[in-house]
């Protein structure tokens, strides 16, 4: 808006080209032979020229002080026109005609006019309707003949109306600018605080940022000395030892799982917390994994005077599509608890299903125990992160306080629910429903590392093929090649990522396992020289090797460069079966 808009807001196009029709009327207004000053060439140049005026302040103002003087003085020369044309015509005309009465009306609409766009300026209103009406009604008696008692009562009370509704509308538009403040105060203090609030979750955003990389960094130089304390153990314990030594190694290999399963929980509580938990969608057979559970925990409780049972529908549909990795850890979690807190008695794992549809069948696997159970004022607490229904439970049967915290949040991930019913005592029960989709593709069995046939199998595809190990950890390396050892394979061994390049630009070898964080060269920048170095005709498949097990590891170091990523991903500590499954997949290729 310009000047004479925004701080005359009363004085618009609008209200000029009112007064331009209100003078126009008297132009076809039949005549009765004089000539009225009303349509004289005066009269026309004053109004032309203060309309002119009118519109060159509203679109051509420069902001200056002046001009706000002149939009004052443009307002009452209109006021003193309008009173000119109505004291003109009861001059020339005392007797009552149509050109007085037009110009009366024309006189009384253009002051109600200003009372509605002039309230918000008290002065320049009481000065506008002043010389309208009140200077029009004084000399009303003076040149009007006939009904000049009404004409003049109309006039007086057409300015205290004016007057009347000036004010009240004057008060509101206080009030109003009064509210106007205070909602834009509260609109700034809205402003600071969501900036606050932004910057607030900014911090908080960093620091689970910094936490979650402190937590992968941490993870990292755990499992790798953790990768030479199992595979180590693993190995020792196929060796001829007397029953002390497989005892003392079994104390070991049971330690080391246990504190790896306290890594896995704190590195899967992170990933929950930041959102990078992943869940997988592949074929799997429900009863076969059912059954491993049965016999893992079978013996367990058996150890500890405990009967431990499994109960499935015959009608169950086993071949099914999910995460199955994060199922055996939902009721692996559920189940060692039920076995950590249950003294005597029995654990049993019995199986639901109903089918949803053709395609999905909602699962309800149910663990009941006869362990020492949660009152129940304390059941919702058992899913809170590092809490324990009794703190004394704490020292006494161990644990993070973790477990069913990842649990409950796993389910979720899973479009899951989970419930639990307990009775000090007596015992708990625990409720997971899953629904599953069903895979009509019948699943095959993944081979036994150990078994002899598939043993037997492997020896032929890694006959005559060698092998890089890539590895700065002495240990690491050391598992590593021994697990190798059993498939009678050629290996190699680099220190660092440097060393690997050279060998590699030296001799072919036939598959690379590049762990990744290393001295000189890490594991990333070793496999962009590498491929820069192969022709097309020498693909060498490499493994990324690596005890960084966040999600996004494997897309970032499988396409760590367009054409210069890895393969695959073995993540440490590594596991037999893991690593015969990568020969097996890669050196069957062509």
């Amino acid at each position: 808006m310009r000047l004479y808009q925004s701080n005359f807001e009363y004085n618009s196009i609008t209200a000029s080209l009112g007064h331009i029709f209100l003078y126009s009327v008297l132009f076809i207004i039949p005549t009765d032979g004089q000539n009225h000053p009303s349509t004289g060439l005066m009269a026309i140049l004053f109004i032309g020229t203060l309309t002119i005026i009118k519109l060159y302040f509203i679109y051509f103002n420069r902001d200056k002080n002046y001009e706000r003087v002149i939009a004052f003085a443009l307002i009452e020369a209109s006021a003193m026109f309008w009173t000119y044309l109505y004291v003109s015509e009861i001059m020339l005309s005392p007797a009552l005609n149509h050109f007085i009465i037009i110009v009366f009306l024309s006189l009384t609409g253009v002051a109600y006019t200003g009372a509605f766009v002039l309230y918000k300026n008290q002065p320049l209103h009481s000065a506008f309707s002043s010389t309208l009406l009140l200077l029009s009604a004084l000399l009303t008696p003076f040149y009007l003949d006939e009904l000049k008692i009404p004409f003049i009562l109309v006039l007086l009370l057409s300015f205290v109306i004016n007057v009347i509704y000036s004010k009240v509308h004057h008060s509101n538009w206080q009030k109003f600018l009064v509210q106007k403040e205070r909602s834009e105060n509260v609109s700034q203090e809205l402003i600071k605080t969501n900036q606050k609030l932004n910057d607030a979750v900014k911090e908080a955003e960093l620091a689970t940022q910094i936490k979650g990389d402190f937590i992968a960094t941490v993870s990292h130089e755990i499992r790798t000395p953790m990768n030479g304390v199992l595979g180590m153990s693993s190995l020792l314990q196929e060796t001829d030892l007397n029953e002390e030594q497989k005892e003392i190694v079994g104390m070991v290999v049971s330690s080391a799982d246990s504190l790896l399963t306290i890594i896995n929980d704190i590195l899967d509580f992170s990933k929950l917390e930041s959102g990078k938990l992943r869940i997988e969608n592949v074929s799997f057979d429900l009863s076969e994994m059912l059954n491993e559970i049965a016999v893992l925990f079978g013996e367990m409780s058996s150890g500890k005077g405990l009967k431990f049972s499994l109960v499935l529908p015959n009608e169950l549909e086993n071949n099914i599509l999910g995460d199955p990795v994060r199922l055996r850890q939902i009721l692996t979690n559920i189940i060692g608890n039920a076995l950590k807190f249950t003294l005597e008695g029995y654990i049993k794992l019995s199986l639901k299903f109903k089918l949803l549809n053709n395609d999905v069948q909602m699962v309800q696997f149910k663990i009941e125990d006869t362990g020492i159970g949660i009152e129940e004022e304390k059941l919702k607490l058992i899913f809170n992160r590092f809490t324990q229904a009794d703190s004394s439970t704490t020292r006494k049967f161990g644990g993070t306080g973790l477990g069913l915290a990842i649990t409950k949040e796993l389910v979720g991930l899973m479009s899951g629910h989970l419930d639990v019913k307990s009775k000090p005592g007596i015992g708990t029960i625990f409720y997971v429903n899953i629904p599953f989709k069903l895979d009509r593709i019948k699943i095959t069995k993944d081979a036994d590392p150990d078994s002899y046939e598939d043993l037997l199998n492997l020896k032929k595809l890694t006959e005559g093929k060698k092998i890089l190990i890539v590895e700065d950890n002495p240990i690491n390396q050391k598992v590593a090649l021994l697990m190798l050892q059993k498939t009678h394979c050629a290996t190699d061994t680099a220190l660092n990522g440097q060393q690997a390049v050279d060998m590699i630009s030296e001799t072919n070898y036939d598959l690379v396992f590049m762990d990744i964080q290393m001295p000189v060269l890490n594991g990333v920048e070793a496999t962009a020289k590498i491929r820069a170095l192969q022709q097309d005709n020498c693909y060498t498949p490499i493994i990324a090797m690596t005890a960084d097990a966040m999600k996004g590891d494997r897309e970032k170091y499988i396409n760590a460069g367009m054409n210069a990523g890895m393969d695959d991903y073995i993540s440490k500590p590594i596991k037999k079966e893991v690593l015969f499954g990568i020969l097996s997949k890669w050196l069957s290729k062509d």
